[in-house]
């Protein structure tokens, strides 16, 4: 995934902020964002898609404990599991995939995404985040907002979230509106090759209890 410019990733940085926030206002935390988990219409906007993870917060006050989702994109109180979280869990998410999506890669040393599992989860939960240097300076106090290790320091809302001067350039209201660039248009005559889809993915999409998952998907 990546490398993408500024102008591609603010495009889908609005986009998905958006998406998350329309989540949020209705109660539910993603749980599970992530490149593999994002679409692109016919007109090349962002639909989140796969909420299997998803929770509905409405009667627990706005948390969960469940240790769930991918793991490269979990934020530290979820791999604890010591606590309940809350959305900003969704924007730590963002924060991970903003910095795959400019640069092509995680901001971990590769020491530690070379190595085992157990590292790479004790390395977040540690908060040892490294953002490559080809991000600008307030992109990486951008993301390293997002990404705080404290969730009660990141961005709670998409309206502080605004606020950053690395994002309150950007013309939301014009990318909302579809009428801005739109970096990639798929082309509706695209093929899939049968052969590069996994037999074990299930279309379906589905809330799950907290008793059905207990599991973490790493």
């Amino acid at each position: 995934m990546g490398p993408f410019n500024f102008t591609e990733v603010s495009y889908y940085l609005v986009q998905i902020a958006t998406g998350l926030y329309s989540l949020h206002s209705s109660k539910i935390i993603y749980r599970d964002l992530k490149p593999a988990n994002i679409l692109l219409d016919n007109k090349g906007h962002i639909k989140l898609g796969d909420f299997g993870l998803s929770k509905d917060v409405g009667s627990s006050e706005g948390r969960a404990d469940t240790i769930c989702g991918t793991l490269h994109y979990m934020a530290p109180e979820v791999l604890e599991g010591l606590k309940s979280y809350s959305y900003s869990i969704d924007w730590y998410s963002l924060g991970i995939m903003i910095h795959e999506l400019y640069t092509g890669e995680f901001p971990f040393s590769n020491e530690i995404l070379d190595g085992n599992r157990q590292q790479l989860l004790e390395t977040i939960i540690r908060g040892e985040i490294i953002i490559n240097s080809r991000i600008d300076p307030e992109g990486q106090s951008f993301i390293l907002w997002l990404t705080n290790s404290n969730p009660e320091r990141r961005p709670q809302t998409i309206d502080q979230i605004k606020t950053h001067p690395w994002v309150s350039r950007l013309a939301w209201s014009s990318i909302l509106s579809k009428n801005e660039f739109v970096p990639h248009i798929l082309d509706p005559n695209l093929k899939i090759r049968p052969d590069l889809i996994d037999p074990t993915l299930d279309n379906s999409s589905k809330y799950e209890t907290e008793e059905e998952d207990q599991g973490s998907v790493f």
